[in-house]
């Protein structure tokens, strides 16, 4: 766990933020600093998704995804949970925790341009670490806002949630169906909110 968080925080936190300050002075335009740093951690995250995506065991696993997926909706709308029934429901979710990563790079740009300036690197980068559970926060009430609304802005980011998930789900086959299927009645018997937590 240890190590990948360390290799979570070089990745998408320090790496982005040095290769950034190359190009733009972080004191004098910290907006332009953080947008270019949150494009490049997108870029690292699309590009990430894209290789894994080709390979076949992966491609199975984003099926599941969508197969997951299309449970809890059928789950939600309070349908019989049938291979039919939730074959029919969309693919994409607007609480899946794919939408929630997009929301963590759009919310960090904003909140990193209101860091004090950072005259120094290592502050640049202690003060991102430091405010990651922040971000993390504000993210995820984002992501529970614009998924029960339907005003705009809320249409906006759902619109760029599931074009960000076209990177992890796919379409599943009636044996995945079966198999997210027991899974949600499964984890309904037991409790679980599924109406209102993320969906992986």
């Amino acid at each position: 766990i240890a190590l990948s968080t360390l290799i979570g925080i070089g990745l998408f936190i320090v790496l982005p933020a040095a290769v950034s300050r190359l190009f733009i002075d972080a004191a004098a335009y910290p907006v332009l600093f953080n947008a270019l740093a949150g494009v490049f951690k997108a870029a690292l995250l699309v590009g990430y998704l894209a290789f894994i995506g080709r390979f076949p065991d992966i491609q199975r696993y984003f099926m599941y995804h969508g197969a997951e997926h299309k449970a809890i909706a059928a789950y939600e709308k309070g349908l019989e949970l049938t291979v039919e029934n939730v074959r029919a429901q969309p693919k994409f979710h607007p609480r899946c925790g794919t939408t929630f990563i997009a929301f963590v790079i759009v919310t960090s740009i904003v909140v990193y341009s209101f860091l004090p300036r950072p005259d120094v690197i290592w502050w640049l980068l202690l003060g991102r670490v430091a405010l990651l559970p922040l971000v993390a926060a504000l993210a995820f009430e984002l992501l529970r806002f614009s998924s029960s609304h339907t005003d705009p802005v809320s249409r906006l980011l759902r619109w760029l949630g599931f074009r960000f998930q076209m990177l992890t789900v796919r379409e599943p086959d009636d044996a995945m169906i079966e198999v997210a299927i027991a899974s949600t009645k499964a984890a309904a018997a037991a409790g679980e909110p599924l109406e209102s937590e993320l969906v992986a």
